[in-house]
């Protein structure tokens, strides 16, 4: 993680480059619908309804 030696545009923030180690985690293949996110949460914070569409406008 970082900037790459003799990258011009690197920010002093993002020196030295560094190797960050990510905790194992699970990735749908498919986005979640919105039947499925009411069922886990109870809610359906989309803006264009539909139980087979995409959850979106989460905020």
């Amino acid at each position: 993680m970082g900037c790459s030696p003799g990258d011009s545009q690197c920010l002093s923030s993002e020196q030295p480059p560094h190797t960050l180690k990510v905790a194992p985690f699970r990735l749908g293949k498919y986005e979640v619908t919105q039947a499925q996110w009411r069922a886990v949460t109870g809610k359906n914070p989309s803006s264009f309804k539909g139980d087979d569409r995409p959850v979106g406008g989460c905020r």
